[in-house]
């Protein structure tokens, strides 16, 4: 570890001792000899492969100084392997499944990602980037690390963490407040729920010749005994946005290669065209290949080096133009060709790390979302390849162009033949918990419980199915979502989860009720939902119906007619005015949508649409909202209630004689001629 840890004398001499620190694990590259020798040489970065810090759930991250619990009563050990049984996320870890509680490290890149915006915004976009390549070679094998390695492979060690994680940095829209990490971190998950799905098709897989041998050493297997694990792998990603519309992400990575490296080259077209034969050895650079390449710990390499075709970038005052050999290139292009910068002083990744988690700075760790939204890019193709046998390669300098891939259209290509079975396997996600105890059935009709994830889960697929029968019926489906803080989790699983197989061109969404704020506001429950959801999927613009509550005369204005307004254009694009799909929120009075005890709007039967001024408890207390004779027409209708909070709301409603739906409006929601379902979570419900 480098300087920051070189301070544990004068910062943490206290506490630098067995009575505080309860281990440390330290994984050591393959060339060192662990046989008794001194390790005074080998304690740097080149010989300490990685140290992950995992807290036990006790620690409170939110953001203040951890001096005070930096000890073992806290510090749970260096070094933590998240096996695929995490893939159950939320049933075996839900209560510590948060932002909050795991703090995965992760730096792949620095400050010149950030020139992004600075110096190429313009030209950063499908119109003029032709590929992206994102690769991390290595040229040791995977002696020493086998026990862990064939368990995971290349792609779970490398690419679904570290390399997803620079894709991200690369593709993703700059923050508004660059300072704000939750902005930072919305818009990298942003980026991630615009991935499209990846098939076997897009990638190609190989291991080295010597693995298995190696494998069964250490593993003590025998001659018959035999593993597949891929040692290397490419993988082609497109981006569902506008901005990286059909433009191939090529990422890259493997061991025993023919050298250590790790970079991010943008390749941009090449528009240029030269009338006059370009001559190179005096500095003419307009034909020349466009393009800028990042390398990360860049070794003799620069920090950035981008093409002389294009403007000069603006860098940081401190950095400095290297001193490079002029006979020496640039991933094949002559040094000559490139304005090259170096960052000056590389601090070593996780001495960095550790100095920010003890200030408690969280800026350059991920989030829990967005470590579940790389998994369920990278497991549904992980499972297509199970059963794909990976090619051979020599290994080191003498696989030459073994390796070789060619992009055609959507498909990544081996230039090396090599035949190859596709088995591409689907798995239902969903299913209903099995709860002893528990009955399934909450007021006469269905209840379907477990944890908060479970229980939105269950949601999620109920609209889905529906869905199916909404448009081969009338060919869309019309969904009402409310706003407020309980179907969060609900936007957040259908965009992360179902964004490639949820039908939302064919959707229409509709609001529940809506707030007297401007439609921007934070209070504004079309901006939840936008924010949490829209902006995110692919659902045509016409398609997105908010409450009109901003019109000529103001907010919500008796004057302007906005639940008239409304109610017409339910009518005009649901002709038999029947939603297909209702998701109503509760909150602990029992209100649903702007529905408020003891207001003198629930015993209208009639109006589809109304005002209502009874959140008296409220900063916003007039609202738009959706009456009892919408709400009760609709197709299907599905109460959420989640949480601690709600469990006195739940208790009472158990009692299937109180009716009162004066006292609890919730309880004046009984579709006509449809179907009632409760999505109760355990925390609410036991």
């Amino acid at each position: 570890m480098k300087e920051s840890l070189d301070s544990k004398g004068k910062n943490y001499g206290g506490i630098w001792n067995s009575e505080n620190i309860e281990r440390v694990e330290i994984v050591m590259k393959e060339s060192l000899d662990s046989k008794g020798k001194n390790y005074g040489g080998i304690w740097n970065s080149e010989n300490i492969e990685r140290v992950e810090i995992v807290m036990k759930e006790s620690l409170d991250s939110k953001g203040k100084n951890y001096g005070g619990i930096w000890n073992s009563e806290n510090i749970e050990r260096v070094e933590i392997v998240m096996k695929e049984s995490l893939d159950s996320k939320g049933k075996n870890y839900g209560g510590i499944w948060n932002s909050e509680n795991i703090e995965r490290v992760e730096i792949v890149m620095k400050e010149s990602l950030d020139s992004k915006g600075k110096n190429y915004g313009g030209i950063w976009n499908s119109e003029n980037i032709e590929r992206v390549e994102i690769v991390m070679k290595e040229s040791l094998d995977s002696k020493g690390r086998i026990y862990f390695y064939d368990k995971y492979g290349v792609m779970r060690d490398v690419m679904q963490n570290h390399l997803t994680e620079i894709m991200a940095l690369v593709a993703m829209e700059i923050p508004s407040n660059l300072s704000s990490i939750h902005d930072y971190q919305r818009e990298k998950l942003a980026l991630l729920s615009q991935v499209d799905h990846v098939t076997a098709e897009q990638a190609a897989i190989g291991q080295y010749e010597s693995y298995v041998d190696e494998w069964r050493e250490e593993m003590d297997k025998g001659e018959d005994d035999t593993s597949s694990v891929p040692t290397f792998a490419g993988v082609l990603f497109f981006v569902s946005s506008p901005r990286w519309k059909d433009v191939p992400f090529l990422m890259l990575s493997g061991k025993k290669l023919d050298e250590k490296q790790t970079y991010v080259r943008i390749v941009f077209k090449n528009s240029h065209f030269c009338t006059v034969t370009p001559n190179y050895a005096e500095g003419d650079h307009a034909c020349r290949q466009k393009q800028i390449i990042f390398f990360i710990g860049s070794g003799n390499h620069p920090t950035i080096a981008v093409s002389r075709a294009l403007r000069k970038p603006q860098v940081p005052k401190s950095w400095s133009i290297p001193d490079l050999d002029p006979d020496t290139n640039i991933l094949g292009s002559p040094v000559k060709d490139f304005y090259a910068y170096s960052a000056g002083v590389e601090l070593d990744a996780y001495s960095v790390l550790i100095k920010e988690c003890y200030h408690g700075n969280r800026d350059k760790f991920i989030g829990s979302s967005e470590l579940v939204a790389s998994w369920d890019i990278w497991t549904p193709l992980l499972r297509a390849l199970e059963d794909v046998p990976p090619m051979r390669y020599p290994g080191g300098k003498e696989t030459g162009r073994w390796l070789d891939m060619e992009i055609q259209g959507r498909r990544l290509r081996s230039c090396h033949k090599n035949d190859r079975t596709w088995n591409i396997e689907d798995s239902n996600r969903f299913g209903m918990p099995s709860i002893s105890g528990i009955p399934d059935t909450f007021r006469s009709n269905n209840l379907y419980t477990g944890s908060k994830e479970d229980t939105v889960s269950l949601l999620a697929k109920h609209l889905l199915v529906a869905t199916q029968s909404a448009i081969s019926s009338h060919g869309a489906f019309h969904v009402a979502f409310p706003g407020g803080n309980t179907p969060e989790m609900l936007f957040l699983h259908l965009f992360l989860r179902m964004r490639h197989t949820f039908p939302w061109r064919e959707t229409h969404v509709w609001l529940t009720d809506e707030r007297c704020v401007p439609l921007d506001s934070e209070l504004s429950n079309f901006n939840v939902i936008y924010s949490k959801l829209l902006r995110y999927i692919p659902i045509p613009y016409t398609n997105i119906h908010p409450m009109p509550v901003q019109l000529a005369h103001g907010l919500c204005n008796l004057k302007d007619g906005g639940p008239e307004l409304y109610s017409a254009e339910i009518k005009r694009l649901i002709p038999d005015q029947r939603f297909d799909f209702v998701v109503l929120g509760v909150g602990e009075d029992g209100h649903v949508a702007s529905l408020f005890p003891h207001h003198e709007i629930l015993v209208d039967k009639t109006n589809f649409v109304l005002f209502s001024d009874g959140a008296v408890q409220s900063s916003s207390p007039r609202r738009m909202t959706l009456g009892y004779s919408t709400i009760n027409n609709s197709r299907n209708v599905a109460i959420l209630i989640t949480g601690e909070r709600k469990r006195f709301l739940v208790e009472k409603l158990k009692q299937t004689h109180f009716k009162n739906a004066t006292e609890f409006p919730v309880l004046g929601v009984a579709p006509n001629n449809g179907t009632l379902s409760w999505f109760i979570d355990h925390d609410a419900l036991v």
